[in-house]
């Protein structure tokens, strides 16, 4: 709610509120810092000191400071590139050998207010396209049932209506 409720150490702490959110909120979270708010040499030291898994050199504007989860989809870093640059929608989907992953960047400031880092918090969306995929269907066959079913009664009640209206034909 914009309310300031203290800092985290890019390196110490990182990790653990990662590591926090995921089983909190069931997401995984990938943090990195951007480019130009840091160094290559700075990283190192992280890199070092504790054990950054990602390298310098892998994107343009972000080097990765931690992960929750053991393979990143490699689509995640495009949108995330843009996401850095300004040109990027906070919210995206990718997709990556067959799966569709929902991710949300989240912006980082350092005490000044500028943006040195930000959040990639990844949903994995495979279950929910699955029920929702089984939900259409149901709903559709339901659908051509009551249709179904109408159209019979209209039918049946027409036919005697008819028979009704002959009957009364004949009797006059």
């Amino acid at each position: 709610n914009g309310e300031l409720l203290g800092y985290i150490e890019f390196g110490a702490e990182l990790g653990w509120f990662d590591a926090s959110i995921r089983e909190i909120l069931g997401l995984e979270v990938l943090a990195a810092v951007h480019k130009p708010m840091s160094s290559a040499a700075s990283f190192a030291v992280g890199q070092r000191v504790f054990g950054f898994p990602g390298q310098w050199e892998d994107h343009p504007q972000l080097a990765l400071l931690n992960q929750t989860m053991a393979s990143v989809p490699p689509t995640v870093f495009p949108a995330w590139e843009a996401f850095v640059q300004g040109q990027g929608p906070e919210v995206a989907e990718v997709r990556h050998q067959g799966s569709l992953w929902a991710v949300g960047f989240l912006p980082l400031q350092d005490h000044a207010g500028r943006t040195v880092a930000s959040l990639a918090l990844l949903k994995n969306r495979d279950a929910f396209v699955a029920r929702r995929n089984q939900l259409v269907v149901g709903c559709l066959v339901l659908v051509v049932g009551l249709i179904a079913m109408v159209s019979l009664v209209l039918v049946l009640r027409v036919r005697r209506i008819a028979r009704a209206v002959q009957t009364s034909q004949q009797a006059q």
